[in-house]
């Protein structure tokens, strides 16, 4: 039954990621999909709403894992599919546009698994952004925070003790979902982010002053 569940919670995260709302505004406001072009053609509005529907849209795709199996591992597995279709999305031919991304999307999953670390890691991202102006030390900060501190003070505590023999598959999934998502989650942004990464450290990332509008 949860092998079953597994394969819907991918299905489901893979088609739900592929909904790609800054894509879709970008396409619309015919513009680059990143945060300066649609801060440049529609303003601060143009980089807020997209990126809140994406953010949403990890939070659907967590919360259905969460119902799927108890504990965190569905919620994981549902996040790096929701983000996989994100940038590969199915309707557009599982074509990335060439500028990956989807921090927002796995923010949502951030606080589905632990609200109060994802609050703390996204606060200290937003901060550090504020300060430089550069979206990626936001993603970068955010990213390295939170699985360090995502066992801390969780909404649900799902353990060995607190299941029957017959749900331990459940529970080491569980384990072994939770075991690598700190070091799947940072894969993913050093791979999706690498290029952006790279610029900043070098100096040659743009800042981003919302409103700037042209």
């Amino acid at each position: 039954m949860y092998i079953v569940g597994a394969v819907l919670t991918v299905i489901l995260a893979y088609l739900i990621g592929s909904l790609n709302f800054s894509r879709s505004f970008a396409k619309r406001l015919d513009c680059k999909t990143d945060v300066f072009e649609l801060n440049n053609k529609a303003g601060t509005k143009g980089v807020v709403i997209p990126l809140l529907l994406d953010f949403f849209k990890g939070i659907l795709c967590a919360t259905w894992g969460l119902f799927a199996m108890p504990g965190s591992g569905f919620v994981i597995l549902a996040g790096i599919f929701c983000i996989l279709g994100h940038n590969f999305p199915v309707f557009y031919k599982f074509k990335s546009n060439g500028n990956a991304g989807g921090f927002s999307t796995f923010a949502g999953m951030m606080l589905v698994i632990n609200p109060l670390m994802a609050v703390i890691s996204i606060i200290a991202g937003l901060i550090l952004f504020f300060v430089t102006r550069y979206p990626t030390s936001f993603v970068l900060l955010s990213s390295v925070i939170f699985p360090i501190l995502s066992d801390r003070f969780p909404l649900w505590k799902f353990t060995a003790e607190n299941v029957e023999e017959k749900a331990n598959f459940v529970y080491s999934i569980n384990v072994v979902l939770s075991w690598a998502f700190p070091f799947v989650l940072m894969l993913l942004v050093l791979v999706f982010y690498g290029i952006s990464i790279g610029r900043m450290v070098r100096g040659k990332e743009e800042k981003l002053v919302f409103g700037n509008k042209k």
